[in-house]
């Protein structure tokens, strides 16, 4: 289910693992709505570590699992710039 500030909270949470978001893509098919995020480290490598990877998983479907109980208002408490240039 998309709800209001999901793309705000997906793109804060890879802020807040230290990844650049290189390209964001956002498609709709009818009631679907399927985002995806291309990222790099701040250096600009791909995250490659097996370890990393796993890191960053589970700390993105915690962030999911967090908003999909509380809902975007848990998310508002601090502004940041998301898209910090390197």
């Amino acid at each position: 289910q998309n709800k209001r500030g999901l793309l705000y909270t997906v793109a804060k949470a890879i802020q807040e693992l230290d990844l650049n978001i290189e390209l964001a893509k956002i498609g709709t098919h009818f009631d679907q709505v399927i985002d995806v995020f291309y990222v790099t480290e701040r250096d600009g490598s791909k995250p490659c570590d097996p370890e990393r990877i796993e890191s960053i998983q589970k700390q993105l479907l915690s962030t999911l699992d967090a908003f999909q109980q509380d809902g975007f208002k848990s998310f508002r408490r601090s502004s940041t710039n998301l898209f910090r240039s390197t």
